[in-house]
């Protein structure tokens, strides 16, 4: 079996648990859960970790392009088939260790959920059947060196550690008992619900290239940033976009944590108009509008978005938080298609929708709609894919 470290013992718990996590999240949950405290896990020793169990397959990475912001893209990280084996490998293991006090059997114990009930009760009944001939065994010696009969102190030297022992045989039967009397869940990989939006509104934001087609949007809550000017060089428009993303992650995390329920953070969006329609044709940029938006799961409500900005407000310096609110948006009967190019060659496909909707008898209405499926950062523009979307009526 491969032999890994208390630290990377964590880590692969850590990674287990949330799937898809960075390291900076990890060193976040460190801190919460108190690990520093008995552990020793600090801040290098988790990056270097990572570093560990990457050269030994035990998890694999990629970079995560949806960071807003300044600094390099932070890597998130998934454990591989071997690191699932490996961490199973290494509870049973730990839950079994013959010392009578150990920091890996504690992390074995924050562990079991990712075990079988049985094979952590098979664990802890092996560590219960040492503990137990270990206390014979001391209870021998101190007996044959003349038992009540030693000076205090050296009876002492055998108290201390028949205590401990006695303790943690108390403790082993406990866990024992939880795991055999209730209805525990052991396996939290199948516990945690994962939700993929953007596969689960296909239709929304995976329309066809090929054809423009008529879809029927409902309501849905957005976080929304509302400005003006051109995208390529107004402050307030990267402002906007990285309190958006920050905030969104924020949420996703809370959910995470309080809901079990793990979520992807949904595309930038942006709704665009101008009081006098020629600016567009013109290319007036400076005088476009725009409100750029996150979409938000169901589960999302403003009292957990005022906790997320208040949070996020803390670490951040960001002007457009002070902006940013949270409601619902309908579009309903709409008209779209997958762009797939730049901004700048989006016309064509723009007028395709306009003759499509006046096709069907209808008129344009509400705001031009743009979704943006790829980093436009990292992806080359004759690559990139924007949902263009016109309401109709």
């Amino acid at each position: 079996m491969n032999k890994i470290s208390n630290v990377e013992f964590a880590l692969l718990q850590l990674i287990a648990e949330s799937s898809n996590i960075s390291g900076y999240e990890i060193n976040k949950l460190v801190e919460e859960r108190g690990y520093r405290e008995w552990a020793d896990i600090g801040t290098t020793s988790i990056y270097v970790g990572l570093d560990k169990l990457s050269k030994k397959e035990l998890v694999e990475s990629q970079i995560d392009t949806n960071k807003t912001g300044k600094g390099p893209l932070p890597k998130r990280f998934t454990l591989t088939q071997k690191g699932k084996n490996v961490l199973r490998d290494t509870i049973i293991e730990s839950l079994s260790l013959t010392r009578e006090r150990d920091h890996r059997f504690d992390l074995a114990v924050a562990a079991i959920p990712f075990i079988s009930s049985q094979e952590a009760v098979d664990a802890l009944n092996r560590r219960k059947s040492f503990l137990l001939s270990e206390q014979k065994r001391l209870e021998g010696k101190f007996h044959s060196q003349g038992g009540y009969k030693l000076p205090f102190f050296v009876r002492a030297l055998f108290a201390h550690p028949l205590a401990l022992i006695d303790a943690e045989i108390k403790f082993t039967n406990q866990l024992v008992t939880d795991l055999t009397s209730t209805n525990l869940l052991i396996n939290q990989e199948v516990s945690m619900e994962k939700i993929d939006y953007k596969k689960k509104l296909k239709e929304l934001y995976n329309p066809s290239a090929k054809k423009v087609t008529a879809v029927n949007v409902p309501k849905m809550n957005f976080l929304m940033v509302d400005g003006q000017g051109d995208p390529g060089k107004a402050k307030e428009f990267q402002e906007a976009i990285e309190a958006l993303f920050s905030v969104s992650y924020n949420l996703k995390f809370k959910i995470k944590k309080s809901k079990a329920i793990d979520y992807g953070v949904m595309p930038l969006e942006g709704l665009w108009w101008s009081e006098d329609m020629e600016d567009f044709i013109k290319g007036a940029r400076d005088k476009w509008k725009w409100t750029l938006m996150i979409m938000q799961p169901e589960f999302i409500t403003q009292e957990l978005v005022k906790e997320a900005i208040s949070e996020v407000e803390k670490k951040k310096n960001l002007p457009a938080l002070s902006k940013m609110r949270f409601e619902s948006y309908e579009e309903g009967l709409s008209a779209q298609i997958m762009h797939i190019g730049p901004f700048s060659e989006e016309g064509p496909n723009i007028q395709r929708i306009h003759k499509y909707i006046e096709e069907q008898g209808k008129k344009l209405r509400g705001e031009h709609h743009e979704i943006y499926l790829s980093d436009f950062r990292k992806v080359a523009p004759e690559k990139m894919k924007t949902v263009l979307r016109q309401p109709m009526a």
